[in-house]
């Protein structure tokens, strides 16, 4: 009896996440679309909620979101510089064992959008 509770508390609370303002499912590639460039981190966690995995690198800054699937999970970061977005990449990977935020890649820096110039500012 537990068990089946705690199952469809998982449930509702995942399907919870997918939900847009008007009660229409979306999933996590339909909401990183929604994310344009220029945006603040305020206005990405209204529309993503809170990142499952955050990384820095000087002025730049790496959200990680994921959203477990059937066959594959598939995870979204976005990017900011200097406190604004500057992009998102997503990419599927073949399913982990449980929920796909116990597994969130390394943050690649060399995958952040083109354009993007980090400066490294030696002494």
């Amino acid at each position: 009896m537990r068990l089946r509770t705690l199952a469809v508390a998982s449930a509702v609370q995942l399907a919870a996440c997918s939900f847009g303002g008007d009660g229409e499912v979306r999933g996590l590639r339909t909401r990183l679309n929604a994310i344009d460039r220029g945006m603040s981190a305020a206005q990405v966690r209204q529309i993503l909620g809170p990142p499952g995995d955050r990384s820095f690198r000087d002025q730049s800054e790496a959200w990680q979101f994921c959203e477990t699937g059937m066959r594959q999970d598939t995870y979204g970061t976005v990017w900011f510089q200097d406190g604004v977005v500057f992009g998102v990449t997503t990419m599927n990977r073949a399913l982990v064992r449980g929920s796909c935020s116990q597994a969130f890649p390394a943050i690649d820096w060399g995958q952040r959008p083109a354009g993007l110039v980090i400066e490294h500012r030696g002494r």
